[in-house]
């Protein structure tokens, strides 16, 4: 199940967010075969943004209960070239598995690289975004049409509240999603769609969409931008993990902001914190250490689907 939190619960913050349990939407299985050999601890290598410190926890978590061993490469921001580049020093390494983040290119380099290590028949797990057009074992991550209802239920709430204090003030609630296309932020993005066209209280209320990227600087440009171009927005519905970090932050410290609502998806310690100083009026979350978990579960899983794969690791490892 996916959490809301708002910033009338600030001080069930921290009692919530352990009590929610992260939908799993397990896509794709695919299959292995190995030569025989001697069984080996599983080597993966989890390649990471800063904003998965929570998943990198519940990575560590598996490696002590599950006997794996995975190893950490981080990046400094999100860059599907960067993170491409990893995949690649991955396969060199011929590790047994990969955990990583999709990415807005899905027909580019890093899905390519996806392809490639599972033609070498290193599977690859997704975490928090899919990539589709790729060769994938798994996608573990929050349910998309769940996201964006949750989204879109706290964008109403707020709305309403809005309005009750500017009565003659014709209200907008912008989405804002990374510069760059993300299939798994678009599907989210339908979703609040969807739902806002069945309330009632959003007829009238115009839907704007704007961009941004993942940096403070970046996102603070953007907007400062999109508050100029668009007069009248009461809500701004952030579905960028990256962005979402800066929002509440940005918006308390520009003056054209107003009285903007910001909604986030996650539960960082820096939005957990925007949260309950009232910068954040509410975020979806979902139990990303637990994602961390589950991804290197199902990679241990999918190599040791019989006793004849799981004997023929030493194969394909390296020192």
């Amino acid at each position: 199940m996916i959490g809301t939190v708002g910033f009338t619960m600030k001080k069930y913050v921290l009692l919530l967010s352990v009590n929610f349990m992260l939908l799993l939407a397990v896509v794709f299985v695919t299959s292995h075969s190995r030569k025989h050999g001697e069984m080996l601890t599983c080597r993966f290598t989890f390649v990471s943004v800063p904003a998965d410190n929570e998943i990198a926890r519940g990575v560590k978590k598996a490696d002590g209960e599950l006997g794996t061993d995975t190893r950490l490469r981080g990046l400094r921001r999100k860059d599907d070239e960067s993170q491409a580049r990893l995949l690649r020093w991955a396969a060199y390494s011929k590790v047994d598995g990969v955990v990583t983040s999709g990415g807005n290119d899905q027909d580019g380099d890093l899905a390519r690289r996806i392809e490639e290590l599972a033609q070498q028949e290193i599977p690859v797990v997704t975490v928090e975004e899919d990539i589709e057009n790729a060769s994938r074992a798994a996608y573990i991550g929050p349910d998309p049409a769940e996201v964006g209802q949750k989204m879109e239920k706290m964008a109403s709430d707020c709305l309403r509240k809005t309005e009750r204090t500017h009565e003659n003030v014709q209200s907008s609630i912008l989405l804002l999603a990374d510069r760059a296309g993300n299939s798994t932020q678009e599907r989210w993005l339908r979703a609040f769609r969807d739902a806002a066209s069945s309330d009632d209280a959003l007829q009238d209320i115009r839907i704007l969409v704007g961009s941004c990227g993942v940096e403070e600087a970046e996102v603070r440009h953007s907007i400062r931008q999109l508050l100029s171009d668009y007069h009248g927005i009461s809500v701004i519905c952030c579905f960028s993990t990256a962005a979402s970090e800066h929002l509440g932050k940005l918006l308390s410290e520009e003056s054209s902001a107003g009285e903007v609502s910001a909604l986030t998806v996650g539960m960082s310690d820096r939005i957990r914190e925007d949260v309950e100083e009232g910068r954040t009026k509410g975020t979806v979350f979902w139990d990303r250490e637990r994602e961390g978990y589950e991804a290197i579960r199902m990679l241990k899983k999918q190599l040791s689907r019989n006793p004849e794969e799981m004997a023929s690791l030493q194969t394909v490892r390296s020192n």
